[in-house]
């Protein structure tokens, strides 16, 4: 069979299976037709039919492509391209459907319904593509095909699609009013991407018309006309355009409009358009900044000119310039420049001749416009109105011109022709009611004395609330009538409108001086000093300022001066004056020397020693200060001297004070002696001197309290401490005579009493000091009752009286006027703990804690209640309290808590031990407590103290010695008690210095033993070599300590440990038994058990080991126990170091575990732990330890080389060069 005939054999079976719908076998018939021939058109247009009904389109259009390819005319294959491609949006896709639609439009020229449907649709294709050069023609052919009558819906669509077209295609602008057309037909309102192009298109090309007959339009969605009714109401505004726009839809529109820009300059218009300029100006100025529109700038060009704003005329005329006719705005620039000279030299101001020609020049530049107004504006301000009447008749108008016409009137008055300027601003006022007309009229009547003047210039004011001139004028009418309020007030107004008038900041100065109003003077100084830099004002402002204490004022106004002359001495020393007042004193130090640099005076090298007094640096106000007395020595002023000696006097106080709280009294005294007598001729050159007399009281005081040294006994020839009190009192009464109702003074004469009160011995007198100090601080609250420190004094005088329920109502009186004073809180919480009201007392600490924390009373105060409630926190209180000021109670009850922690031993509470640990509180106490001491504020109970915790501290020998001195101090009839506990001291600190025979002689001089006192008895007798004798004293210790389970143990344990010296094993260990089982808890006799049972060990061991890890528990363990765990191990084969690393890494700030460890280790005596040993001895330096550091240091001589005891030497330098054997072996 020829392949023909198979061909048409596979057409036929092909074109069947598509009829009866059977695809695939289409599919494979057209296939095989292709595999014979590949270019057979019929196999591949029913290849590309089988595939689309199998949904394969893209197989499809690859057969058709084919097809057309072969045939391009073969419409059947164009149709089927057509029908797989459409509704794809892809660009691809869109370019193949634009080449289909115009093959398909070469093939039906014949059928203008098949030309008008392609046209269409490629129409949309073309649109999509943005092909709008190609679109428009297509659009117009299909409506003329499609004829003004037939299918409406497809015609509009068409001009909707040209519509779009002609938005889109870059020469639209040609084509306006074919757009126009388009858009209506097309009925393209309603399409809100099509009509946003289209207003944009009417906005940008200025057809305003047009958009108004748009609006007019009824449609559903009215949003988007808001925008461009506010647009088209600035442009009817701006242009007076007559477009008849509905003031009510004008007003909603503005209220509704979404578009910020367009709002804010509708509302701007309409504020215009109602002659409310001032407020209309500040909304042009925020739309402006958002849309740029020309008919806004010309509006707002319009309001400043109605306001007469010439400065931002002439600004906003050289923007506009490059920005719309240059020509109108150069014109309007050179009036802009000519009115604001004009309104210089009404302000006073020197004319300025130069930029008078520019302007003119200016207005020649301007070819075809008139500018015959400004340029004859201009000859009147150069003093030619001859020459500007020439010009106005050269250059006539047209047309009546209002800026021509106020020239004219200008030209009257400047050729002193008033009747005729009158008459002109009459003729003007009828045609334009102009503010400007007013006001030449008002100052033309002022001038003839018219009483209508006042009336004309509210007009003019009224219609420009900003007219500085027309206010001026009224002022001035309200001077000449002696309405000075009024005048000062229009004045204010003027200066405020224009700050750089000096003439009316002249009338200002001139009225506030006859009036005194401060107030309004300093306002109009900072207004007219803000614009003008004027230094006589400057300088003026600065004085003002410092009267009326605002500091920073002064300091701007002056720095602001100094700019101008940098080198006025005068000017520097006001500001250091300033600089002082407000507190910047090292600023103030600067300002002065910089005064005294440039020329030196009296006021400013005193003002320089104050303000070193006020940064602390006594000594160099006082140096500085000497200098100046010497430099202007001859021919001083006794006021000057005056100041000079105040100074001094002061420096040297402070200078004293300083060396007092140092402890360096020899100093302190020499400087409150030179003090003393410069205050002395203070009162004696100036009797009324009140700083003098204060000055002498308050050394006097110092010197009272100085009363402990040898030097106070020959400054005031032996007569004492109350001598120096008497002549504080006899000053603060001098003070008082000069001026009887200082409280100052009245406060610190009744703290001297309370002072001298407390210092007394007499007991009749100190009754008398305390109700002579409530009296006169009585008089101080009544003298000023509103100042809170009155009260305090009142509150603590009465306190020590004894009157609580005064010094309760003073210190609630001043809290309630200064409810932060702290010093209030205190002392009412002090007063509450007096009287036993814990919970009051903890109340009024508290808030002062809450005003101030760092106050230490207030901790204090709480740690004194924690001791009756809840006991345990005192001494994190008391810490506290030390950490902040170091308050005297705070190391009392500090020092206390220590001492009864350290009594406690295992037994205190974890925060305690913490305490003991971590926070050193025996060295914090100790060192607190040796501050007391340098100051000579010791106490005996004090200094028991400090003894008790130098013994505690490992420092034995010092102890005694201060336990020494306490027996020298107390009285010879003291109670036995008394005495026994001072010879139970002694013996202890014997006891643990190794002096074994005078701590037995001082425990046999004790009269009724306790049993501390024997066993400390049994202690010396044991460790001097009396072990038997120590037996029986333990022995009979015990016969009287039936209920002191605690002390019981310990004897039995003593006991134990004496008979294992003595070698008696199992009687040791019998002893032990009974210390455990008097105190379970204890773990001592089991720690020695645990030692002795480690050097010889048997199967107990295991069981006391297990007994003391129970014991421990979770606590850290104490040294000893630590210890013998330690040689336990060892004994049972483990590694006691090891154990000891443990718990060093569990409580690596133990003292008290590196000191254990610092014994094992030289037990060891292995090169590891020594080294381990050498870093622990360092660590404890500074720590408390389980044993003090020169026994540490003791211990290791015997262990070291010569190279490790230089190393110990260099931590120690006091290390003995030898110990006896047997002085070793009694060492813990």
């Amino acid at each position: 069979m020829s392949s023909s005939t198979q061909e048409k054999k596979k057409v036929k079976l092909a074109k069947e299976a598509l009829k009866n719908n059977n695809f695939e076998s289409a599919l494979a018939e057209s296939k095989a037709i292709l595999e014979i021939n590949p270019d057979n058109v019929t196999g591949l247009i029913l290849c590309a039919s089988a595939l689309k009904n199998l949904q394969k389109p893209e197989e499809a259009v690859i057969k058709l492509e084919h097809v057309v390819k072969l045939q391009p005319e073969n419409q059947t294959a164009w149709q089927g391209l057509a029908s797989l491609l459409q509704g794809s949006e892809e660009r691809a896709n869109l370019e193949k459907l634009e080449n289909i639609y115009t093959n398909l439009l070469k093939g039906s020229k014949e059928d203008e319904s098949k030309a008008a449907d392609f046209l269409g649709r490629l129409l949309k294709v073309l649109v999509k593509l943005e092909k709008f050069t190609d679109a428009i023609p297509t659009a117009l052919k299909r409506i003329q095909l499609l004829g003004e009558n037939e299918n409406q819906d497809s015609l509009k669509e068409t001009y909707r699609l040209l519509c779009t077209s002609l938005l889109g295609h870059k020469d639209s602008k040609k084509e306006k009013e074919l757009i126009h057309k388009s858009f209506m037909a097309g009925e393209c309102i309603v399409d809100p991407s099509i009509r946003s192009s289209y207003c944009k298109i009417l906005e940008k090309n200025h057809m305003w018309c047009e958009l108004h007959e748009l609006l007019l339009i009824d449609t559903e969605d009215f949003s988007w006309k808001n925008m461009y009714i506010c647009r088209l109401f600035l442009e009817d505004t701006a242009w007076n355009l007559s477009l008849q726009l509905d003031e009510k839809a004008i007003k909603e529109a503005i209220e509704t409009c979404g578009v910020t820009g367009y709002k804010t300059l509708a509302e701007a218009a309409l504020l215009y358009k109602e002659k409310i300029y001032v407020d209309a100006r500040e909304k042009f100025e925020k739309g402006i900044a958002i849309e740029d529109l020309l008919s806004a700038k010309e509006l707002y060009y319009k309001t400043l000119l109605a306001l007469g704003d010439w400065t931002k005329i002439v600004a906003f005329s050289r923007q506009m310039i490059n920005q719309d006719d240059p020509g109108k705005w150069k014109l309007r620039l050179a009036h802009g420049i000519a009115c604001s000279e004009e309104e210089n030299q009404a302000l006073g101001l020197n004319r300025n001749e130069k930029l008078l020609n520019s302007v003119l020049i200016l207005c020649e530049q301007v070819p075809g416009n008139n500018g015959s107004s400004v340029e004859a504006a201009v000859q009147v301000l150069l003093g030619n109105p001859g020459k500007a009447l020439q010009i106005l008749k050269l250059k006539p108008l047209p047309e009546v011109d209002l800026e021509r016409a106020l020239v004219h009137v200008k030209v009257w008055i400047a050729k002193d022709e008033s009747e005729k300027a009158l008459s002109l601003c009459e003729e003007i006022l009828e045609d334009f009611c102009d503010w400007r007309a007013f006001l030449f009229k008002g100052k033309l009547l002022l001038g003839k004395g018219d009483s209508e003047a006042t009336t004309v210039l509210d007009n003019a004011m009224k219609l420009n609330p900003e007219s500085w001139e027309a206010k001026m004028l009224k002022a001035e009418t309200l001077l000449t009538a002696g309405q000075y309020q009024n005048s000062l007030k229009l004045f204010h107004e003027a200066l405020l409108l224009r700050p750089t008038g000096k003439i009316i900041f002249e009338k200002v100065m001139e009225i506030c001086s006859k009036l005194n109003d401060i107030k309004t003077e300093i306002d109009a100084l900072q207004i007219y000093c803000a614009k003008s830099h004027d230094f006589t004002a400057l300088l003026r402002l600065g004085i003002r300022k410092l009267e009326t204490e605002d500091q920073n004022g002064a300091i701007h106004a002056l720095q602001t001066a100094l700019r101008l002359k940098t080198r006025d001495n005068s000017v520097w020393t006001l500001l250091g004056d300033a600089y002082m007042l407000r507190g910047s004193f090292e600023s103030a130090v600067k300002a002065l020397q910089r005064s005294i640099e440039i020329e030196a005076t009296p006021e400013a090298v005193c003002l320089l020693g104050k303000a070193h007094l006020a940064l602390n640096e006594p000594e160099e106000a006082a140096k500085v200060i000497k200098e100046g007395m010497e430099m202007f020595k001859e021919g001083m002023e006794n006021h000057v001297r005056i100041l000079f000696f105040e100074g001094l006097a002061e420096a040297q106080s402070l200078i004293a004070e300083e060396a007092m709280k140092t402890s360096r009294f020899g100093r302190s005294m020499e400087y409150f002696l030179l003090a003393f007598n410069n205050y002395e001729i203070l009162t004696r050159e100036c009797p009324e001197n009140l700083l003098g007399w204060n000055g002498i009281a308050r050394v006097s005081k110092y010197i009272a309290e100085l009363e402990p040294t040898k030097l106070l006994e020959d400054v005031l020839k032996n007569e004492g401490q109350q001598a120096a009190f008497d002549v504080s009192i006899r000053c603060w009464k001098k003070s008082l005579e000069l001026e009887p109702t200082c409280s100052v003074s009245l406060r610190n004469l009744a703290l001297t009493y309370l002072s001298k009160a407390i210092f007394s011995s007499g007991a009749n007198e100190v009754q008398e000091l305390f109700e002579l100090s409530v009296m006169t601080a009585v008089k101080a609250v009544e003298a000023q009752s509103g100042v809170p420190e009155n009260w305090l004094s009142l509150g603590l005088t009465s306190y020590w009286k004894g009157d609580f329920a005064l010094s309760q109502h003073s210190y609630i009186k001043a809290l309630v006027i200064e409810d932060r004073c702290v010093e209030a809180w205190i002392g009412l919480g002090s007063l509450y703990l007096k009287s036993g009201n814990l919970l009051l007392a903890n109340k009024m600490f508290s808030e002062a804690q809450s005003k101030d924390a760092t106050y230490s009373p207030a901790w204090t105060g709480q740690a004194l209640i924690a001791e009756t409630v809840r006991p345990g926190e005192a001494m994190d209180l008391f810490h506290h309290s030390l950490s902040q000021q170091g308050h005297q109670g705070a190391v009392k009850g500090y020092a206390e808590w220590t001492l009864n922690a350290l009594k406690e031993g295992t037994s205190i509470s974890s925060h305690v031990q913490y305490a003991l640990e971590n926070l050193h509180a025996v060295s914090t106490a100790l060192e607190c407590l040796e501050k007391l001491e340098a100051l000579g504020r010791m106490d005996l109970w004090s200094k028991s103290a400090y003894a008790l915790l130098l013994e505690k501290a490992g420092f034995p020998r010092k102890a005694k010695r201060l336990f020494e001195e306490i027996s020298e101090s107390v009285d010879e009839h003291i109670s036995s008690q008394a005495k026994d506990s001072i010879f139970s001291n002694l013996g202890r600190c014997e006891l643990l210095s190794g002096e074994y025979e005078n701590a037995l002689v001082h425990y046999s001089m004790i009269q009724e033993p306790s049993a501390s006192t024997c066993c400390g008895l049994g202690l010396a007798q044991y460790y001097g070599g009396y072990k038997e004798e120590a037996m029986q004293t333990f022995d009979g210790a015990l016969s009287w300590l039936a209920n002191d389970e605690k002390t019981t143990s310990s004897i039995y344990h003593l006991i134990g440990k004496i008979k294992l010296d003595l070698g008696y094993n199992e009687e040791a260990i019998e002893f032990f038994k009974k210390s455990l089982s008097a105190e379970p808890s204890t773990t001592e006799p089991l720690c020695d058990w645990l030692i002795l049972l480690a050097e010889k060990p048997n199967d107990s061991l295991k069981d006391v080991l297990s007994l003391i890890w129970k014991r421990i528990d979770c606590r850290m363990p104490t040294p000893m126990e630590i210890l013998s765990i330690a040689k336990a191990n060892d004994a049972l084969g483990e590694n006691g170091a090891i154990l000891f690393k443990g718990q060093l890494i569990k409580w690596p700030f133990s003292a008290q575990l590196w000191s254990a460890f610092f014994i094992y280790s030289l037990e060891k005596n292995t090169k590891e732990l020594r080294s381990i040993a050498l870093t622990s001895l360092k660590l404890l330096r500074h720590q408390d330890g389980f044993i003090s550091f020169e026994k540490l240091v003791e211990l290791a001589l015997p262990f070291l080389d010569d190279k490790e005891k230089q190393i110990y030497k260099h931590i120690a330098p006091w290390l003995p060069s030898n110990i006896p054997e047997s002085r070793r072996s009694r060492l813990p």
